[in-house]
C-alpha cells in the first residue's frame, strides 16, 4: 500500500510547534505532537504535528492489534519472533514517498508508553 504525506516548513517565530498542535486538536481530538531534541546542534530540532491518524498498533498481553483505516487485524505473537519482528513485518506492507530532507518524513511515527519498557 503506497501512503503519500505533506510538509509544511514553518518559521518557529511566527507559529510555534506547540501553538499549531493547540490550534489543530480543537479541530481534530486524536492529534500528536512529537517533538525531537538536540541539545548539541542548534539547527537539529524537529516537530510533526499529525492530526488525523490512519491507524495505530496496540500490544495487549500475546496478542498485536493493527487497525489501518476500516481494517482491523489480530496477530498473536508467534513463537520465537520478537516484538521488532512482528512490528517490521506490518511496516514492509507500506511504500512511502521519498523526499531528500536531512530528518525522517516518512513511515509510522509514534510513541510507546511507559507500560511497555
Amino acid at each position: 500500500m503506497k501512503l503519500h504525506t505533506t510538509h509544511t516548513k514553518i518559521l518557529a517565530d511566527q507559529l510555534t510547534p506547540v501553538l499549531l498542535f493547540e490550534r489543530i486538536r480543537k479541530k481534530y481530538p486524536c492529534s500528536t505532537l512529537l517533538e525531537s531534541f538536540d541539545h548539541t546542534k542548534r539547527n537539529n530540532s524537529y516537530s510533526y504535528v499529525g492530526f488525523d491518524r490512519m491507524g495505530y498498533i496496540k500490544s495487549v498481553k500475546d496478542k498485536i492489534e493493527f487497525r489501518f483505516e476500516q481494517d482491523k487485524e489480530i496477530l498473536e505473537y508467534p513463537k520465537g519472533k520478537t516484538v521488532s519482528e512482528i512490528l517490521k513485518s506490518i511496516f514492509d506492507r507500506f511504500e512511502f514517498d521519498e523526499y531528500d530532507f536531512p530528518f525522517s518524513t516518512n513511515g509510522f511515527l509514534g510513541y510507546l508508553s511507559y507500560e511497555a519498557a
